[in-house]
């Protein structure tokens, strides 16, 4: 667990401050076979913000808008087939919708680095660029399958006495395998 620790403190100390750390995380997982990833999102693609892995696992935690669209916005750039829309088309529909509120869902199952990888022999650490490979014959997968459901109003305010909510597939976020 160390070493995974180890690794990816390393992957991340460069690219902290940018805004989006896909492509590095990318480089260091090219070599592995995408095929064992069987919902197409790898959460670890992505600086986990909205913390998937995490919520509403233990706890009943409360989603909001702000939490809703980087979730959103982490599940998208995490997603290896491209299936979401883009973020700023998903907010502008949202924002588009003025006699109504609309409703976020997002109800996905994802995949994230199970942080024994390496040190059960689930995959090894290569090369100069410590780039992650697969171990053949291994006893389990290295990745973690979970599900993440969250919901949450896209509006902040109203501009009435009376709210109306709106449900719509516009406003879903869904990727389910």
């Amino acid at each position: 667990m160390k070493q995974l620790y180890f690794f990816l403190c390393l992957l991340f100390t460069s690219t902290l401050f940018a805004q989006d750390i896909t492509p590095e995380v990318d480089t260091k997982l090219q070599l592995l076979n995408k095929n064992y990833v069987t919902t197409d999102i790898l959460y670890d693609r992505v600086f986990p913000l909205a913390n998937l892995v995490e919520f509403n696992q233990l706890a009943n935690d409360t989603s909001h808008i702000n939490h809703f669209f980087q979730a959103y916005h982490e599940l998208q750039r995490a997603d290896y087939n491209s299936r979401w829309n883009p973020i700023q088309t998903f907010k502008a529909n949202a924002e588009a919708e003025t006699t109504s509120i609309p409703i976020g869902i997002i109800n996905v199952d994802f995949e994230y680095l199970d942080e024994e990888a390496i040190s059960d022999n689930l995959l090894d650490i290569q090369g100069q660029d410590s780039l992650l490979v697969d171990v053949p014959n291994r006893s389990r997968s290295p990745y973690i399958k979970t599900k993440a459901l969250v919901i949450s109003t896209l509006a902040t305010d109203t501009k009435g006495k009376t709210v109306n909510f709106k449900l719509d597939n516009s406003f879903k976020g869904s990727s389910k395998n």
